[in-house]
């Protein structure tokens, strides 16, 4: 199995010892056979931690809805939805006197003048 993601830390699979005894039954893998796995077959042991990490972070992925990008002179919140992400942005011009990373949106007021507030949107594509 090729590695997708990166492999969970020793603390986070820890955390989640729970899952990975189900996973690790799932794959008809007792607790006996897993310490001879690991003794015997530390390469195949690894790949099974591998493949594990690979089915939490596709499950984590899929239940992101919000992406958030901030820039000193960009804000950008991206909503994934199931067909389709959309983006929401704001631009400060050159000349404003703003910094995103400090400076709450409310901070604006009502004087929106050299900022540029845009929305966009684009279909998921199968792969």
């Amino acid at each position: 199995m090729t590695l997708t993601y990166r492999r969970l830390t020793l603390a986070e699979l820890e955390t989640l010892e729970k899952k990975f005894v189900q996973f690790l039954v799932a794959n008809t893998i007792t607790s006996d056979d897993w310490q001879r796995l690991k003794t015997n077959e530390p390469e195949r042991a690894v790949s099974m931690i591998d493949h594990f990490s690979n089915v939490i972070f596709d499950k984590k992925l899929a239940e992101i809805e919000f992406l958030q990008y901030v820039a000193p002179r960009d804000l950008k919140v991206f909503h994934c939805k199931k067909d389709k992400i959309v983006l929401y942005g704001l631009s400060a011009k050159e000349e404003l006197d703003v910094d995103f990373t400090t400076t709450e949106a409310s901070d604006l007021g009502k004087n929106t003048e050299g900022v540029e507030i845009y929305r966009m949107s684009k279909n998921y594509i199968a792969d």
